[in-house]
């Protein structure tokens, strides 16, 4: 108990030096404008694995993981981009899905500056290092969302064919979000491994509290953001036709923060790890 007091405290006050606050909003402002580029990714992939114009309803099985006015811009957009003729998909795949990684690379690029700052990193790799690095980062999110969709979508057809109609529904629930929360702790180890600019990597079990507290946290607030704006948030009121854009904006901003924090409790935890890491 008296080492989780500790951690808490040291954590707090990494917070405060860092910033953290600061720092999250500027993330969830790169990840705002790669959110579509990174949206044209996924479809370009998708529809190599499938027809495309598929794609919105199976976003929409995200549905109470993330607020409707978020899923709302999200699931327009991804529409508008399956509307893309098969020709284009396949004619243009290469160089479109060059263009929209390198798009939605900013955000990427915004996540490794910040968990430098996390765990006190000075960035010492080369301009072709750090953007091979965070390009196949984005381009592995893309694919980890792909293959979240792709369970969401897959697990019930498969279930009920052998189940009756209401445990299939049940047991469908109770595996999308064990799939889901598997698949965000296992992307956020990964980027708190390999996004920030290190020479010795950190053990992947010294990753896990952070990861998984991030993850929890996330699936949390995202429940809870969701459920406040569906019944007390007035952004549309306040805001009009950006309503919608404020509430992902915020969205953005609570996820990129605890996303953070995760990085903050491994470094917190990892103290002596962290220092070797970053000797140079």
């Amino acid at each position: 108990m008296a080492k989780i007091k500790k951690t808490a405290v040291g954590v707090k006050g990494r917070i405060k030096d860092d910033r953290l606050s600061l720092v999250a909003a500027g993330v969830a402002f790169y990840a705002f404008l790669s959110l579509f580029p990174a949206l044209a990714t996924v479809i370009s992939i998708y529809g190599l694995l499938a027809d495309a114009q598929t794609v919105q309803s199976h976003v929409e099985r995200l549905g109470g993981i993330v607020p409707d006015e978020v899923l709302a811009v999200i699931s327009s957009r991804m529409e508008d981009l399956a509307t893309t003729p098969d020709s284009s998909l396949t004619f243009g795949f290469v160089f479109g899905i060059i263009i929209s990684l390198w798009s939605a690379n900013k955000a990427m690029k915004a996540v490794s500056a910040a968990l430098n700052i996390a765990y006190d990193m000075e960035e010492d790799r080369g301009f072709l290092k750090v953007n091979a690095v965070t390009l196949l980062l984005t381009l592995t999110s893309a694919i980890v969302f792909i293959v979240a969709i792709a369970v969401i979508v897959i697990v019930p057809a498969l279930v009920s064919t052998f189940l009756s109609h209401q445990a299939a529904a049940t047991f469908t629930t109770l595996t999308s979000w064990v799939i889901f929360i598997l698949l965000l702790v296992g992307m956020f180890l990964v980027l708190y491994r390999f996004a920030p600019a290190r020479k010795r990597r950190q053990a992947w079990r010294n990753l896990l509290p952070g990861a998984a507290l991030a993850t929890g946290l996330f699936v949390i607030a995202s429940l809870a953001f969701s459920f406040y704006v569906s019944n007390y948030g007035e952004y549309d009121a306040q805001y009009g036709a950006l309503g919608a854009v404020v509430v992902l904006m915020l969205w953005l901003f609570i996820g990129a923060f605890i996303f953070l924090l995760g990085a903050e409790v491994n470094a917190e935890c990892n103290q002596p790890e962290v220092r070797r890491a970053a000797q140079r």
